[in-house]
């Protein structure tokens, strides 16, 4: 890190991974401080990369600390972030952390994430990543139930749209993060409006915004 302090996106990777490793030893003081350096850097720089690697960072402190729902908001940031970038690994991490932060209140919906970023690693041929996505899958298979349906009428696929739109995400972006395509997220997104009785993406996301504010700032 000190050989790369004039290098950012650089920086910013060995960052991500020194969150994630003093997670893993229980450090969550030392690693709170890795993502805050790493959030600083994203201020500064106003790269979107480095933006999106402190969103996923962030939200696997969030997880961490039983924050599912904060976890869950920057997941999906990170997961439009990364999709923009045409970064499907990292998008594909992105979606196995959203997976497990929906996994208490969404497990169906958790499911379809795990199962997408399962086939996002197993397409690239990355067998670690591979088995952590079997694994929740297997966890998550075994919790499924009926979902849930919140936002009024809206459908756990519709929910998802949504909080995705209220990140200010196009249908495009959309269909990437969700792996559909660009026809099937705009029928979606007509859906919500309809359903919801607003006329545009602003108010649904306004709407949205009603049902669960966030605790973390976007």
């Amino acid at each position: 890190m000190r050989a790369a302090t004039d290098h950012p996106v650089r920086t910013a990777q060995l960052l991500a991974a020194l969150v994630d490793a003093r997670l893993a030893c229980t450090d969550a003081p030392g690693a709170a401080d890795a993502a805050t350096e790493l959030r600083d850097i994203a201020d500064v720089a106003g790269i979107r990369l480095v933006t999106a690697l402190a969103d996923l960072a962030t939200a696997r402190l969030a997880a961490a600390a039983g924050q599912a729902g904060d976890a869950a908001h920057l997941a999906r940031r990170a997961l439009i972030a990364f999709s923009r970038l045409a970064m499907p690994y990292e998008a594909g991490h992105a979606r196995l952390e959203l997976a497990q932060a929906l996994a208490g209140s969404a497990p169906a919906l958790a499911c379809d994430e795990a199962r997408s970023a399962l086939a996002v690693f197993e397409a690239l041929g990355v067998p670690r990543a591979t088995d952590a996505a079997a694994q929740l899958m297997h966890v998550l298979g075994g919790a499924a139930a009926p979902r849930p349906r919140v936002c009024g009428e809206l459908t756990p696929r519709e929910q998802e749209v949504l909080a995705l739109v209220s990140l200010g995400a196009s249908n495009a972006d959309v269909a990437a993060a969700l792996c559909i395509s660009e026809k099937t997220a705009g029928h979606h997104v007509s859906h919500i409006l309809a359903k919801l009785g607003v006329r545009n993406r602003t108010e649904a996301a306004a709407y949205a915004g009603k049902i669960a504010r966030p605790a973390v700032a976007p």
